[in-house]
């Protein structure tokens, strides 16, 4: 099996926080070599393009640390030195060289509720190396319908294992990923790829969640040149319904709850959104549970300041939590720091009038009609 490795010569990407592919990077002259070559540690998987059957990596520099990263990707498009394409069933054979592997940390979330924070926290624990939202997971999950089940739980396994390469100077050996919000409404497939998995969900009372969403919405319809239209319905906005749902509120399925609500998608108001969109992923978390993963809830305030908290998710983890003085300095930190979507980034303010809409609309649910709802923390 054969891969094509390339010099790069330029990069670009629209939003940098958005998983990409082989088109982020103005290539080079090809080299062909062995697929095997790919195992060598400084060539990390960066996307996955499931339409033409390649596996995208690249190579990053000596003592680069993707750990250190609030978004791999992110890291990994600015740091690569070249980038190569294999065929995706080369994956199975790298994963099969990287060798054993011990079961992962899946790290679940709904966005906006610092997931990137508990990343940073896994990191400082000293027995974990832990990745934030690894772009291949995403393109697997993705192409699912394409690759058929069996075959996307088989790539996952081997992305994991392919991605499980921290440097020789770190500690903490066992693989964790947290994941992007939406993945939440994937995790069967995940389940099934990594059945000893430890799992975590964040989630943030919806008040101060949808802010954080409405506030990322204005951020990367900035960067993407396009205005959302103020009050406007959710069909009328840039990109129609798909896309406006997928930045606004997450990814989350709504579909069901537009019914209970008594909306109609198209028709659907930021708050509606919003609201009907808190409350999927509060449902999706119930759902994988009644299915019989065991997941440690841990909620946004929580995770700021209940430190006994913290030691219950790290002894679920098996893991010893940071000292003191690193969790300190990680929540006084800006986690996203040096990306697009860090807190100094401006964007546009959900107002009185939308919170008080979504919290007419979100009183209507039968189970998480409260804004402050609290899930059992252990399953």
């Amino acid at each position: 099996m054969r891969a094509q490795i390339h010099a790069i010569r330029d990069r670009f990407k629209e939003v940098d926080v958005r998983p990409g592919g082989i088109a982020d990077f103005t290539l080079g002259p090809a080299e062909e070599v062995a697929a095997e070559a790919l195992a060598d540690p400084r060539w990390s998987l960066y996307s996955l393009d499931v339409a033409r059957e390649e596996a995208v990596f690249v190579e990053l520099p000596p003592g680069a640390d993707l750990a250190e990263a609030p978004f791999v990707g992110v890291m990994q498009f600015r740091s690569a030195v070249r980038a190569a394409v294999a065929p995706l069933a080369a994956l199975e054979t790298l994963a099969s060289l990287a060798g054993p592997q011990s079961p992962p940390v899946l790290v679940y979330s709904m966005g906006r509720c610092g997931s990137t924070l508990l990343n940073a926290m896994l990191n400082a624990s000293g027995a974990l190396w832990s990745l934030s939202e690894p772009w291949a997971v995403d393109m697997i999950l993705l192409g699912q319908a394409q690759l058929g089940r069996a075959r996307a739980v088989a790539l996952l396994r081997a992305a994991a294992a392919v991605l499980a390469r921290p440097p020789a100077a770190r500690r903490g050996q066992r693989l964790a990923m947290k994941f992007r919000a939406s993945t939440l409404f994937s995790a069967p497939s995940l389940e099934e790829a990594f059945p000893g998995a430890d799992n975590v969900f964040l989630y943030r009372e919806a008040i101060g969640w949808a802010k954080s969403r409405q506030r990322l919405r204005g951020i990367i319809f900035r960067q993407i040149g396009a205005q959302p239209t103020g009050s406007a319905p959710v069909g009328a906005q840039p990109g129609g319904s798909p896309n406006y749902f997928r930045i606004l509120g997450g990814g989350a399925d709504v579909s069901r709850l537009a019914r209970i609500f008594g909306f109609d998608l198209d028709s659907a108001t930021d708050a509606e959104v919003l609201a009907a969109s808190w409350a999927a992923f509060l449902e999706g978390l119930d759902a994988m549970r009644m299915a019989g993963m065991k997941a440690f809830a841990l909620r946004y305030d929580d995770l700021m300041r209940d430190r006994q908290a913290l030691a219950r998710l790290f002894a679920h983890l098996r893991a010893p939590p940071p000292s003191e003085a690193a969790l300190e300095a990680i929540l006084s930190a800006d986690s996203q720091a040096g990306t697009s979507i860090a807190r100094d980034a401006f964007a546009e303010a959900l107002s009185a009038a939308q919170i008080e809409d979504m919290l007419r609309t979100l009183a209507r649910h039968p189970v998480y009609g409260a804004p402050d709802a609290r899930l059992a923390e252990a399953p």
